[in-house]
């Protein structure tokens, strides 16, 4: 499982990158902007899964049944999950931050999916690639959970990261229209 999970969470970020550059998405992004997002990216998850590696292996050890108590559980378990989801979005409010030309939430969505989507594939391999070296076949597991463990890690968790991400680079990057007095305007349809 563990080549098909790196194959999917890679997979879709270099199709989503194609697709962009077809498209002509990633002419309109400055290139500083998509250099520093990707680096910021690469760094924070590397950092994150080898500052919390000991932590989520010991929860995957130990079953909940096992007398862990519930505080150690939301601790470790809610917070090491949070806490990616947070730091996935550090490159996208950087580059927000030293972003000076125009402000278009399609630029603000490119940054934040690249962003989620090179954090969470890093993240994905590096706590990988221990497995990867030591055993990659597994002998013991039956096909089916397999493949759902594949698409759970390396589909599901990208995707749902891309979505995150872009949703908060457009509120980022989104301003308000020229010639807006500042009022509210709340359109029903």
């Amino acid at each position: 499982p563990r080549a098909i999970i790196t194959v999917a969470a890679l997979g879709l970020m270099v199709l989503l990158v194609i697709c962009w550059r077809r498209a002509g998405v990633l002419k309109q992004c400055p290139r500083w902007a998509l250099v520093t997002t990707v680096a910021l990216a690469i760094g924070l998850a590397v950092g994150w899964v080898l500052s919390t590696g000991d932590v989520v292996t010991t929860m995957a050890e130990s079953p909940f049944d096992a007398g862990t108590p519930g505080r150690r559980v939301l601790r470790d378990g809610l917070g090491i999950a949070e806490g990616g989801t947070l730091l996935m979005l550090v490159p996208a409010v950087v580059v927000r931050l030293m972003w000076r030309s125009r402000r278009n939430p399609i630029d603000g969505f490119v940054i934040g999916v690249l962003s989620a989507l090179v954090f969470t594939a890093t993240a994905t391999l590096t706590r990988l690639a221990p497995e990867l070296a030591l055993r990659p076949v597994a002998w013991n597991q039956h096909v089916q959970g397999l493949f759902l463990q594949a698409a759970v890690r390396g589909l599901t968790v990208p995707v749902a990261a891309a979505c995150a991400g872009g949703l908060i680079g457009c509120l980022l990057w989104f301003g308000r229209p020229a010639g807006n007095s500042g009022t509210l305007t709340i359109v029903a349809l």
